[in-house]
């Protein structure tokens, strides 16, 4: 992975922004390493996921800057989806269920994140609050306050869009090596085990104007995690369709020769 202030770069962050969000990630990755022991049963939610967040992040706003769709960002959306990408998944310290919102306990309550409040200030502390618990496909988008909580933030959008980017970290990426060793030592809970075999038949999701490619070795063994997308993707679009903005499509393409 290239380097942390690198991306930001891409991303556009400007430098005060960067680092605040470079501040927060030593924090979260000292949370995010711990949190796989606890929910080993699932694919990766530890470091690797909020790394391959960045690279869909960078990608996504690069796939739109180059197309005629509404997909405009303030620094402020950008630095809160960036923050939300360390910390949406840290609350998986107490174990997979609700975890957004304990997520959300975390970052109220323990003294490393004390001063982010103060640093971003109170209303985007608010919002970044909102965009994490709306994360998890549980919480209801219309649960999501219609005022301004920010001038700087268009909430629904940046919750949608963020809901979009941890749904499509769907590759291989996210269970290379880890279940080759599940398997092999029967460490694999037959249960979960189809999605680690999902996610290891999934190429790469790639943006494409309005297009969500994803590129895959075997519809069949992704069915559930692509029917689980689809779901996700009619959430997000729901809120796109709300404040005026352009639904996205999704394309499956089955590569099976690779």
């Amino acid at each position: 992975m290239k380097d942390m202030s690198e991306i930001l770069d891409e991303i556009g962050l400007p430098e005060e922004y960067q680092a605040i969000v470079m501040e927060v990630e030593v924090i979260a990755r000292r949370i995010l390493s711990y949190i796989p022991r606890g929910i080993k049963d699932y694919p990766e939610h530890g470091v690797v996921h909020s790394e391959n967040l960045l690279l869909l992040f960078k990608n996504f706003l690069n796939n739109f800057s180059k197309s005629d769709l509404n997909f405009h960002f303030t620094y402020s959306e950008k630095l809160l989806i960036c923050l939300s990408i360390w910390l949406h998944d840290i609350g998986c310290i107490f174990g997979r269920e609700r975890h957004s919102e304990n997520s959300v306990k975390l970052l109220e309550e323990i003294d490393e994140f004390k001063h982010l409040k103060n640093r971003i200030g109170a209303s985007l502390f608010e919002c970044l609050k909102y965009i994490i618990i709306s994360h998890s496909s549980w919480y209801d988008f219309s649960k999501l306050p219609r005022n301004t909580i920010d001038p700087g933030v268009d909430l629904l959008k940046t919750c949608a869009v963020f809901r979009l980017l941890d749904a499509c970290d769907l590759s291989s990426e996210r269970v290379k090596v880890i279940y080759d060793i599940l398997k092999k030592y029967g460490l694999l809970n037959q249960k979960s085990r189809i999605y680690w075999e999902a996610h290891l038949n999934i190429i790469s999701v790639v943006f494409d104007n309005d297009v969500i490619i994803i590129n895959c070795r075997n519809k069949e063994s992704t069915e559930q995690l692509i029917k689980h997308f689809e779901e996700e993707l009619e959430s997000v679009n729901s809120i796109f369709c709300e404040i005026g903005m352009p639904k996205l499509k999704l394309h499956v393409v089955v590569e099976d020769f690779l």
